[in-house]
């Protein structure tokens, strides 16, 4: 099975948190950002149902699913979608996401952080595309915990749509 599998299965069975951190300020391969950039109808895309699915079904499960993106300014192209369009389908469905306004670039990875004791380093291309994801050794939870802890306390919650 591969680190992609890998981390979809573990984020489907999370027991009781889910943590994702976002320090880049373009994700290249991004199915939604990619329909939305050809003028295509992106909330239909299958992999944001599918994400909402997930995030509806650990909520109903009373996982805590956590995103906290760090920005920069000014805001990438890729990020004002995000805040402005995306982020509210995650809301939605039950996601606690919140924002990290930031005067430089985070020297963390990104991660994901699965019930505090699974963690996945997303290493991504300078073109915004992912390269690989690495599963995280029991000795880098403790640093993935930490970066955690710190983007939470460094952060505000992105605000419900009306």
């Amino acid at each position: 099975m591969s680190d992609l599998a890998k981390l979809v299965e573990a984020i489907s069975s999370a027991r009781t948190s889910v943590f994702r951190l976002e320090a880049r300020q373009h994700y290249a391969d991004d199915p939604q950002w990619q329909s939305y950039e050809r003028g295509e109808a992106w909330q239909r895309n299958a992999d944001l149902r599918a994400w909402t699915e997930i995030v509806s079904s650990a909520r109903a499960r009373g996982v805590t699913m956590q995103r906290v993106h760090v920005l920069t300014e000014p805001w990438t192209p890729y990020v004002r979608f995000e805040v402005e369009q995306h982020y509210p389908h995650n809301l939605a469905a039950g996601e606690d996401v919140r924002l990290v306004r930031a005067g430089r670039p985070w020297s963390v990875p990104d991660f994901w952080l699965i019930d505090d004791h699974r963690g996945w380093l997303m290493h991504y291309e300078d073109d915004g595309t992912l390269g690989v994801i690495v599963q995280a050794t029991d000795r880098a939870l403790s640093a993935l915990r930490s970066w955690r802890d710190e983007a939470l306390a460094a952060s505000t919650p992105v605000a419900t749509p009306a």
